[in-house]
């Protein structure tokens, strides 16, 4: 399919509290090798110790350049932790069974002022490799 949506809203009893939960997503995936989706989640808590509202944005896109190599990207973020965590990761597999990849995360902070501040960031290789006997 070229495009998908899910749309979802839930609701009870949560950890002697209420959770009120809606969530929406949409897939879009106009050929075979590119896809994009989008997620918003929105939870409203009421817990004895007190009222709180979480939000949830994400986006992904992915790309395969053919049967060997891919690349994937994530960005997401959520109102409780004020956290946007990006991470993008290159697959290469030469053969079955086999797959390096080579990955970047980033994170970053809303501070006091609205602005992002860089927090983390990471590269990681990783190679995969299946033995059979």
């Amino acid at each position: 399919r070229r495009g998908s949506g899910l749309a979802a809203v839930e609701w009870g009893d949560f950890y002697g509290g209420h959770l009120e939960s809606a969530e929406a997503s949409l897939l879009l995936a106009p050929s075979p090798q590119f896809a994009l989706r989008l997620d918003y989640e929105h939870n409203r808590l009421r817990l004895p110790e007190g009222r709180e509202t979480i939000r949830l944005a994400r986006i992904s896109a992915a790309v395969a350049f053919d049967a060997h190599w891919s690349w994937t990207n994530l960005a997401q973020y959520d109102s409780e932790s004020r956290e946007l965590g990006i991470n993008s990761r290159v697959r290469w597999e030469p053969r079955a069974g086999q797959e390096v990849f080579l990955i970047f995360n980033h994170g970053r902070l809303r501070d006091e002022f609205d602005r992002f501040r860089a927090t983390e960031r990471e590269i990681v290789a990783k190679l995969s490799y299946v033995v059979q006997f």
